[in-house]
């Protein structure tokens, strides 16, 4: 597009940036929740499927639950709760508004800095429909990288505005909306560093500084930015203290230096790759098995490192003609680092949301490399604006067929498996999708593929065991959860199940042994506590059941079976006073219930206040036929 259009114009251009993601992206009001962090984020989450109150609320500010500190994020959850209920396509297509609000701020932002409109365009519409990004759009679960996205742009902008204006409201929005993107995801914290980087360029805030003052100048712009690091620093403390409290963070026996270096810079050159060419992207990316085992491995790390070297080498080599690209790509670098594995979490090797905010830099590189070598050719503005229309729609097109992957966990998985070769996890996550479905022999084919593939993968084989206990093949399950013992014997949740087929078969001692191993390890597990205590209940001991089953309702005090198995062996223990208790908070968490209100008529006659336990009688709801 030319640069030389009315102001006027230029309005419409982060209209229709937003108006051609949300575009992009409506296909997604038709999809589903995942199994892959969305039961944390949403579907079994107590929390968030309460919405929002003021006990949630202080919760979503002060938790470190799933290992970050992300405030934001969660309060947009638990408000989500509240407009639209248990819908995963309308908090889906939130994601998209943020992201395209996120794409207009990008646009503004550089436009102000630079006032290159038809670039910025480019750059901001690269952002925008990308096919990397579109994992951090089309799950529920990342949310935190669109809200974090938009808070960056806005920051970027406030930034723009008060290096150019120097006014204090600028300087207090840029604090705001740091922190408000610290508080949607911690990656915010590398944003300080961009914001020197664009010291330098677009904004030039040493150009007529003399070489004399060079130094003091660049102090004073590190000062200037203290509050934000500040703010970063102590984001970064919480969101250290969350992961090492969860144990996300792989131990370094488990993936050596030598290997997350290697990998570290295998990614760096990946995500370059498939911005260029997108093609075979996936939801989980597995960490190579032969990534320095073989002198063919080595060689290509090797080729990674030289590859980064030369990229490096040569955009600063270029930064005084042309300076974008030694900004762009010190961005990406600078963005990328924390995510690209040198401190591990979780099993991917690499995944496209940790390239929504590195890419940026890549893409202002591009675009204007690309007008300015136009410009150094002298090719018209109609050929270079038509050259980039189509670029942005070949993108947005391999992004449109992208986004249908994300529509259930089996059709994403699938896919995973099917470009990314031996995938433990994408067989074991469509083999949860299959079991949901109700394909349980499927279901059981994927699972045993993911424990051949990775034989320590403890989830899989517990899966594979559950899957073999609801086809009947009980003695088969029950080895598959001695199987993972054998590695691990602390694993509770392979004591619990081993547990659980135990009470099927009748042999309940040995099952109440399984339980107690389970819960040393894991011991406010309020299911297995409840289970425990039926199985003592039944076994004739009613006085250790209550002592469960009274620490599982303290654990999960909405439990209303258990609440009802405590009642049971209350009474049978001789508390009839402490059963009446829960047998009443036990109506008051199902008043419509008729059992209830005849158990509870039944506790008050024991205890002789029969003309309340009529009175109950008389209150339950009585049983209405079909018509």
């Amino acid at each position: 597009m030319s640069e030389g259009r009315s102001q006027r114009f230029d309005a419409w251009r982060p209209a229709l940036l937003a108006l051609a993601t949300l575009a992009l992206y409506a296909p997604v009001a038709g999809h589903s929740f995942l199994n892959t962090d969305d039961p944390q984020y949403v579907t079994e989450n107590a929390r968030v499927l309460e919405g929002l109150s003021w006990a949630n609320a202080r919760w979503a500010l002060t938790t470190l639950e799933f290992a970050s500190w992300s405030p934001l994020t969660w309060l947009s959850h638990l408000v989500d709760t509240d407009l639209f209920g248990p819908r995963a396509g309308a908090r889906l297509v939130e994601n998209a508004l943020w992201h395209a609000l996120a794409s207009a701020a990008l646009y503004a932002a550089l436009a102000r800095a630079t006032g290159r409109r038809g670039r910025s365009f480019v750059a901001a519409g690269l952002f925008a429909l990308h096919p990397l990004h579109v994992e951090s759009v089309a799950w529920v679960s990342s949310r935190k990288d669109v809200l974090s996205g938009l808070f960056w742009m806005l920051a970027m902008g406030a930034h723009v505005r008060w290096a150019q204006e120097r006014r204090r409201s600028s300087y207090a929005a840029l604090g705001l909306y740091t922190l408000l993107g610290l508080a949607a995801k911690p990656v915010v914290a590398t944003l300080p560093l961009v914001l020197l980087l664009l010291d330098l360029w677009p904004l030039e805030r040493l150009r007529s500084t003399p070489k004399e003052e060079r130094v003091r100048a660049i102090r004073r712009l590190v000062v200037e930015k203290l509050p934000l690091f500040a703010l970063a620093t102590a984001t970064l403390g919480l969101a250290w203290q969350a992961q090492r409290r969860a144990g996300a963070m792989v131990d370094l026996e488990l993936v050596p230096p030598a290997l997350r270096l290697a990998n570290a810079l295998r990614s760096c050159v990946l995500y370059l790759i498939h911005a260029l060419w997108p093609a075979n992207l996936a939801a989980f990316y597995p960490y190579p098995a032969d990534l320095l085992s073989t002198a063919s491995s080595r060689i290509a790390i090797a080729g990674c490192a030289v590859a980064l070297t030369a990229l490096s080498a040569g955009a600063l080599a270029a930064r005084r003609p042309r300076p974008w690209l030694a900004i762009g790509w010190l961005w990406y670098l600078v963005v990328l680092t924390p995510m690209v594995g040198l401190v591990q979490l979780g099993r991917q090797a690499m995944a496209d949301r940790y390239s929504y905010l590195p890419l940026v830099g890549i893409f202002v590189a591009v675009a204007w490399e690309a007008a300015d070598a136009g410009s150094r050719l002298r090719a018209p503005r109609w050929l270079i604006a038509s050259g980039s229309a189509l670029v942005l729609a070949a993108f947005a097109a391999v992004s449109w067929h992208q986004i249908r992957f994300w529509r259930d966990s089996v059709t994403l998985f699938e896919h995973a498996v099917a470009v990314t070769g031996p995938n433990a996890i994408a067989h074991n996550n469509l083999g949860a999708g299959l079991a949901a479905t109700g394909r349980i022999d499927a279901a059981r084919a994927e699972f045993e593929t993911a424990v051949a593939i990775d034989p320590s993968y403890a989830r899989a084989r517990e899966n594979l065991a559950l899957s073999l206990q609801a086809l009947g093949r009980r003695d088969e399950a029950a080895s598959q959860f001695r199987a993972n013992l054998a590695i691990d014997p602390e694993r509770a949740p392979s004591h619990f199940g081993l547990a659980h087929l135990m009470v099927e078969e009748g042999e309940l001692e040995a099952a109440v042994e399984e339980y107690r191993r389970g819960l040393a390890s894991e011991p406010t597990h309020a299911a297995a506590r409840s289970n425990l205590g039926f199985a003592l209940l039944q076994l004739g001991r009613p006085g250790e059941a209550a002592a469960e089953l009274a620490e599982a309702v303290r654990e999960d005090p909405k439990r209303l079976e258990t609440r009802i198995q405590l009642a049971d062996a209350l009474l049978a223990s001789d508390r009839a006073e402490e059963a009446l208790a829960q047998i009443r908070e036990a109506v008051a968490l199902a008043p419509g219930r008729a059992d209830l209100r005849s158990r509870l008529a039944i506790v008050l006659a024991r205890l002789g206040r029969n003309p309340e336990a009529r009175e109950e009688m008389e209150r339950a709801p009585s049983p209405r036929p079909d018509r």
